[in-house]
């Protein structure tokens, strides 16, 4: 069951590009201006821009691409540092003007 959710939902840079270049070039005939194309890539290469450019300017996409994602160099790491709680200290004015907050 896991399996065929994992199937079903992925994530962009799961995604095929090209299949999602395919059906910007089906909206195409319906925009009568131009329509923002994001392409997500994990490691794009310039080989693979190209392509994809080429592709979309042959089948007479008006824009091949509005914004480049890619995936973080790195992941961030989840941890946990245990501390003491810094005890919160009153603060007393004696002088007619409180120099901590300047008052």
């Amino acid at each position: 069951q896991l399996q065929r959710i994992k199937e079903k939902c992925l994530t962009a840079f799961e995604l095929s590009q090209k299949l999602l270049v395919d059906m910007a070039i089906d909206r195409s005939y319906y925009v009568c201006q131009s329509q923002s194309l994001n392409i997500h890539s994990k490691e794009p290469t310039f080989r693979q821009m190209t392509s994809l450019h080429f592709y979309a300017w042959e089948n007479a996409l008006t824009t091949g691409m509005y914004y480049l994602r890619t995936a973080p160099a790195t992941e961030a790491v989840k941890f946990t540092v245990e501390g003491e709680l810094d005890v919160k200290k009153s603060v007393v004015c004696t002088d007619d003007i409180c120099i901590a907050c300047q008052s």
